[in-house]
């Protein structure tokens, strides 16, 4: 497989997301939501005279819990577009012709939802750090970010999420020629994270590095498993010729 094509195939792809207004607002409605709004209720926590720091902390946490579960909600609109919308923009003979594998093409396709997804996932963490930090120091007296759970979070489990809704929407994205529906599909298949998110706020499972671990080879699993079945489903011509 040569990864310069695949390359190739996701700067076209950068190029037609910076012209899509819908796809760049989605973008960036998350880190602003995330990484702006959520410190902002923070702060108007702080003020109550009343608040204990373990009422805070806990506070704290459960937002950033929401990272386990919310940057796999970031590729839809991505994924979807990717592979959907070589129809709407008329790159579908072109993309027939080109000299590259359907392998070549597949890990394009995924480099090109990855990559904004990932980098939006981080401005939004490293906002959202730095403000809790700033808002929270009078109070606790030391700077809550980094940790250790935050920084599995970001390092390993944001990443294999992203890469897990990627392969899950590019899947979808293959089988459906409706933009829309392709979209919907794909987040609604991120669902099953939001039962993790209340197992871990409720305490069901209890949020430590073992558990965190073990939550990261599961992942792991499942980006292997479907990146095979994906490759083995995906043919170009298939794809591209079923909306001529």
């Amino acid at each position: 497989m040569n990864i310069r094509k695949s390359w190739v195939i996701a700067i076209k792809d950068f190029e037609i997301f910076k012209k899509k207004k819908e796809i760049l607002m989605s973008l960036f409605i998350f880190p602003l939501i995330m990484g702006i709004v959520f410190p902002l209720i923070i702060l108007g926590i702080i003020e109550d005279p009343n608040l204990k720091v373990h009422e805070l902390i806990t506070a704290i946490n459960t937002f950033s819990l929401l990272y386990i579960m919310l940057p796999g909600f970031i590729p839809p609109s991505l994924a979807s577009y990717s592979i959907v919308g070589e129809k709407t923009e008329k790159t579908l003979e072109p993309l027939l012709a080109s000299p590259i594998t359907d392998d070549e093409l597949l890990f394009g396709k995924i480099i090109a939802s990855f990559l904004p997804s990932i980098f939006i996932s981080y401005l939004s963490a490293l906002l959202f750090m730095l403000l809790i930090n700033i808002f929270t120091y009078d109070k606790l007296h030391y700077f809550f970010f980094p940790n250790w759970n935050m920084g599995v979070i970001l390092l390993l489990i944001i990443p294999f999420v992203i890469l897990l809704s990627v392969e899950v929407n590019v899947l979808i994205s293959s089988k459906i020629s409706d933009l829309r529906t392709a979209s919907q599909l794909g987040a609604l298949s991120m669902t099953p994270f939001l039962g993790l998110y209340f197992a871990f706020q409720t305490y069901l499972i209890g949020l430590n590095l073992f558990n965190l671990l073990v939550l990261i080879l599961f992942l792991v699993f499942l980006v292997v498993t479907l990146f095979i079945l994906t490759k083995s489903v995906f043919n170009r011509e298939k794809i591209l010729t079923k909306w001529d």
